[in-house]
């Protein structure tokens, strides 16, 4: 490894600090449950995200998305729509994150970033338009399966299991990818998410003394499959190789 590996740290950090602006700036009617049209008051603090540690931890996951991507995704016309897509993906990490809201237009605008990958790579290896149906029919397929999901979960437990904008950001994710890979990135969506939400449940349910102060217990989906989409995306051959050694198991 040579010092100019590196250098991609900088612009990737400033990146970050973008995004963090970004949010702050963002119009609050973007964060506001479907159907309300009143900005309720505690969205004013949600939006005044401090630098430490929001902005500063946009900016360190940004400068590894850039620099690690650029080692990852070749050449510089697929690695432009990721470094794009990560840009929304991490506005759609923190609104989600701190207002349980993925805001439409970003939803939006990573699809038209997911098309425009989607066909890049078609015209580069030489695909037929098969390969585009085939990812557009994954992608909506995995936004039933998370209806589904959604449907049931609320059924059993009585409250909602998982939101429309889930739902919505599901699509496009499986868009930028590899449609083979779609299972993956549901798989890991829900793996990552079980690291928190397993100690939630325990929280909920152990005995304690109730509290006005404490959280409903709901946690916010969104973040997970923009992770889960990073992963698969940038260990794609890794995740191949997985499958194919796993598989081959049963031969």
């Amino acid at each position: 490894m040579h010092v100019q590996d590196f250098l991609l740290l900088i612009p990737g950090c400033f990146l970050g600090f973008l995004v963090w602006l970004t949010y702050r700036r963002l119009p609050s009617a973007w964060l506001v449950e479907y159907g309300e049209t009143a900005i309720p008051p505690e969205l004013g603090p949600q939006l005044r995200s401090p630098f430490l540690p929001d902005g500063l931890f946009l900016s360190a996951l940004s400068a590894g998305l850039v620099q690690f991507g650029w080692l990852r995704i070749q050449p510089l016309v697929l690695y432009i729509p990721y470094v794009l897509a990560s840009f929304l993906m991490m506005l759609i990490l923190i609104a989600d994150w701190k207002t349980r809201i993925i805001p439409d237009p970003l939803s939006a605008g990573l699809a038209i970033l997911a098309l425009i990958h989607s066909s890049i790579q078609t015209w580069m290896h030489g695909w037929t338009f098969a390969e585009l149906g085939f990812r557009f029919l994954a992608g909506v397929l995995a936004g039933v399966l998370f209806f589904l999901i959604a449907w049931i979960g609320s059924r059993i437990a009585g409250q909602d299991a998982m939101g429309m904008g889930d739902i919505k950001l599901i699509v496009p994710c499986v868009w930028m990818l590899d449609y083979r890979l779609a299972i993956s990135l549901i798989f890991l969506s829900f793996l990552t998410a079980s690291f928190f939400a397993i100690p939630l449940l325990v929280k909920k349910y152990a005995p304690r003394k109730p509290s006005e102060d404490e959280p409903d217990g709901a946690l916010a989906f969104g973040p997970f499959i923009v992770v889960a989409t990073w992963l698969v995306w940038l260990f794609e051959p890794e995740i191949f190789r997985f499958w194919h050694f796993y598989l081959g198991q049963f031969q």
